[in-house]
C-alpha cells in the first residue's frame, strides 16, 4: 500500500453514514456460485491520479484511503492536508481507465450514480433526487419562490427542530440556490432564499446558529461577523453573573450555536480561567453556569444545552450523569408501551439523544431482528412516536420537528 494511504485507512466512513433509512439500490436476489478466487489488482496510483485530477488538490497535500475495491468498483476517503478536509469518493474502472462517480461529504442522489450501476457493497445506499417528505417545507419554498411545483426539487443539509438549512436542486427550469427556514408558531417560514450571504435584519429575529449563518451585511452593506454582534451581550452579562467589571473582564467564546455559547472568562491579570455556559432566553443571554467543576444538571438541563456542549453534569447528590444517556429510564418505559414488550424482555440503545429528541434500536430478547425506533419529549414527557426497519412517513412524524442528525430521511 503506498505510504499517502495510510494515515487516512482509519477515516473509512462507517455503514451509518450512509445512512439509516436511505434508500437502498435494487440489487436482484442471485443465487451464489462458487468461483475461484481472483487476484484484484492494485490500482491505487490510479484511483490516485484520477481523484487528483478530479479534485484539483496539489499532489503534495493529498492523501486518500481504499476501503472497498472489487477490482472494477472502489470506494473510500480522501484528504487535502492543507484544509484538513476529509471527504468520500466513488469510483469505477473504465476502458478509458478510473472514473470518479463522486465525491463530497453527504450521501450522494441515486440519480447522479445510476449511470455506473454500484454494487451494494461499494455504494449500499443513495439519496431520492426528490425528496418526497417535509410537506410543509415545501408548501414554504412554494410560496416564497413562485416556482412550479412541478420543478421543486431540494434537499434539506441540516435540520436542527427549529432552523433548517438546504439546497434547490437545480433543473432545465430553475437555477440552484441555498435557502434558510425557520420554525415560529404559525410553522416552517422561508427566511433566506439565494446564494450569498443573507442580510442581518433577515435572519436576527430567528436565532439562526453562527454554524448556518456566520456572517451577514447591515443595513449599510457591511459583512458583520456574526459571532463579534454576540460580544457585548456577553460581557453584561458575565459581568452582571460574576461581580467583575466590564473594563476588567477578559472571556472568549469557545462555542457557539446561536443559542448557547461555552467559553472562559476570568478578571484580567489572573491566570486561572474559569468556564461559563450561557444560553439565550427571550433575546437576552444568561448565564446558566460559570465555574471549574461540572455544573449541576438543574443548572443545565432547564436550558436544553445540547450534549456536545454539555455531555456531563451532576445530579444534587454531586453524582456524574451522562446527559446522553441519562433519559434511558423514561425512553424504556415508552417503548414499553409503544411496543407491548415486557420490561424484562425489552433491549435497546439509546444512539442519539438531544434532550428533546433522541433515537435507537428496539429489540425483544432472543428475537432475530429488531427496529429503529424515534422518541419525542412533549411537556417533560417522552414518548415513542415510531418503531419499525423502513423510514417513517414523514407525515406521521413531522409535527415533533425532528433534527437531521436524528431523522435524515423520511418517505
Amino acid at each position: 500500500m503506498p505510504r499517502k494511504q495510510k494515515w487516512l485507512r482509519t477515516l473509512a466512513f462507517p455503514a451509518a453514514f450512509f445512512g439509516i433509512f436511505a434508500c437502498q439500490l435494487s440489487q436482484p436476489a442471485v443465487e451464489p456460485t462458487k468461483q475461484p478466487p481472483t487476484e484484484i489488482p492494485d490500482d491505487s496510483a490510479l484511483i490516485e491520479a484520477a481523484l487528483i485530477a478530479e479534485t484539483g488538490i496539489p499532489e503534495q497535500d493529498f492523501s486518500f484511503g481504499i476501503d472497498v475495491n472489487t477490482g472494477s468498483f472502489a470506494r473510500g476517503v480522501f484528504g487535502d492536508a492543507l484544509t484538513e478536509a476529509r471527504s468520500l469518493y466513488i469510483a469505477k474502472k473504465t476502458s478509458a481507465g478510473w472514473v470518479i462517480a463522486y465525491t463530497g461529504d453527504l450521501i450522494p442522489l441515486c440519480d447522479d450514480l445510476a449511470a455506473f450501476d454500484f454494487p451494494l457493497e461499494v455504494m449500499p445506499e443513495c439519496l431520492p433526487r426528490t425528496v418526497v417528505g417535509y410537506p410543509t417545507i415545501r408548501a414554504a419554498l412554494l410560496a416564497a419562490t413562485g416556482i412550479p411545483e412541478s420543478d421543486l426539487e431540494f434537499l434539506i443539509g441540516v435540520n436542527t427542530g427549529f432552523h433548517i438549512k438546504g439546497t434547490i436542486l437545480p433543473n432545465e427550469n430553475v437555477e440552484a440556490s441555498t435557502f434558510l427556514a425557520a420554525l415560529i408558531e404559525a410553522g416552517w417560514i422561508m427566511v433566506h432564499n439565494g446564494e450569498g450571504t443573507p442580510t442581518c435584519i433577515e435572519i436576527e429575529a430567528y436565532n439562526f446558529p453562527l454554524d448556518f449563518v456566520p456572517e451577514c451585511y447591515d443595513a449599510e452593506g457591511a459583512l458583520i461577523n456574526r459571532s463579534a454582534a454576540f460580544l457585548p451581550l456577553i460581557e453584561a452579562a458575565l459581568a452582571d453573573e460574576t461581580g467583575i467589571n466590564a473594563e476588567n473582564l477578559d472571556f472568549t467564546i469557545g462555542l457557539n450555536t446561536g443559542s448557547h455559547i461555552w467559553g472562559n472568562v476570568r478578571e484580567i491579570g489572573d491566570v486561572i480561567s474559569e468556564y461559563y455556559l450561557a444560553a439565550r432566553v427571550d433575546d437576552e443571554w444568561i448565564i446558566a453556569y460559570y465555574g471549574q467543576v461540572t455544573p449541576l444538571c438543574s443548572q443545565v438541563d432547564p436550558h436544553l444545552f445540547p450534549s456536545s456542549m454539555v455531555p456531563t453534569c451532576n445530579d444534587e447528590r454531586l453524582n456524574p450523569i451522562d446527559r446522553s444517556t441519562y433519559d434511558s429510564l423514561a425512553i424504556q418505559a415508552a417503548l414499553v408501551e409503544y411496543t407491548g414488550i415486557p420490561p424484562e424482555e425489552i433491549e435497546f440503545t439509546i444512539d442519539q439523544n438531544t434532550g428533546l429528541h433522541a433515537n435507537g434500536t428496539v429489540s425483544q430478547k432472543a428475537a432475530i431482528s429488531g427496529g429503529h425506533y424515534l422518541a419525542v419529549k412533549v411537556e417533560g414527557t417522552w414518548i415513542v412516536v415510531f418503531d419499525g426497519q423502513d423510514a417513517p412517513f414523514c407525515a406521521d412524524i413531522e409535527a415533533y420537528n425532528f433534527p437531521s442528525e436524528i431523522l435524515p430521511f423520511c418517505q
